[in-house]
């Protein structure tokens, strides 16, 4: 979860993700839907789509 934090902006697949935690794809899948009920891509999308509402939602300063 945190190498998913840490890098929310970068691009990185299953098997990247599954390299950082130590384990098959498969294990990954089967980890994150018995403990989030989703998939691990599914799950680093809504991380994406977060992030990117509080950008929305922040308020503009002078010079941005």
């Amino acid at each position: 979860m945190a190498f998913i934090r840490e890098r929310a902006a970068g691009g990185y697949d299953l098997h990247e993700l599954a390299d950082a935690a130590h384990i098959s794809q498969a294990q990954l899948v089967r980890l994150f839907k018995d403990a989030l009920g989703t998939t691990p891509m599914a799950y680093v999308a809504s991380q994406r789509i977060a992030a990117a509402r509080c950008l929305l939602m922040a308020p503009l300063t002078k010079n941005q």
